[in-house]
C-alpha cells in the first residue's frame, strides 16, 4: 500500500475504445475525431479533470465515510454523503454534461450492477442498461450480489448465450 502512485482517472482503457455516447452522437460528436479514437471517453476525461480533483485511494468504513490511504494529504477526507454511489457525480449543473455522465453509466452499467452498496433506485435504473449488453452481463453474473427483476436478467443471459452460439 505504500507504493501506491494515484494516475489520471480514466473512462476506459487506452486501447478499448467501445464507449459511444448517445448524447455526443446527437449533438454531432463521432466516435473517432481530433482525440482519436476513444474521443467520447477523452471528451468525458477532459469533463472530469476540470473538477480539478486529485486521484486517492480510500478505505471505505462500515458507516459509509472513508480514510485515506497512501501518503499524507491536507485535504479533508470526504465524508459518506461525498463518494458517490456509482462511482461518479452525476449532479453537473451542466445538462449536456450530466447526459455525458449518464451515458457512460449505462454503458459501465453491467460492471456497476456488481457494487453492494448500490440502493434500489440505482439498480432499478441500471438492471435493464445492463440487459442491452447481455454478453457482459452474462460475463460478470455471479458477481452481482442482488436483482430486483430477476426475469429480465435470466432473459439477458439467454440472449448472450445465443450469441456466444452463433459465433
Amino acid at each position: 500500500m505504500a507504493d501506491m502512485r494515484p494516475g489520471r482517472w480514466q473512462a476506459a482503457r487506452l486501447a478499448e475504445h467501445g464507449f459511444v455516447s448517445p448524447s455526443l452522437i446527437a449533438r454531432g460528436i463521432p466516435t473517432r475525431g481530433e482525440l482519436g479514437p476513444r474521443q467520447h471517453a477523452e471528451q468525458l476525461e477532459r469533463q472530469v479533470r476540470q473538477l480539478g480533483q486529485q486521484k486517492t485511494w480510500f478505505h471505505r468504513l462500515a458507516d459509509g465515510g472513508a480514510e485515506r490511504l497512501g501518503p499524507p494529504d491536507d485535504r479533508p477526507v470526504p465524508g459518506a454523503q461525498g463518494f458517490p454511489s456509482l462511482g461518479l457525480r452525476t449532479d453537473w449543473d451542466d445538462e449536456q454534461e450530466r447526459e455525458l455522465i449518464n451515458d457512460y453509466l449505462a454503458w459501465r452499467s453491467p460492471q456497476l450492477l456488481m457494487l453492494q452498496d448500490i440502493d434500489d433506485v440505482q439498480r432499478s435504473w441500471l438492471e435493464p442498461l445492463a440487459c442491452r449488453q447481455a454478453v457482459e452481463l452474462a460475463a460478470g453474473y455471479r458477481l452481482i450480489p442482488r436483482f430486483l427483476d430477476l426475469d429480465r436478467i435470466e432473459a439477458a443471459r439467454v440472449e448472450a448465450r445465443l450469441r456466444h452460439a452463433v459465433r
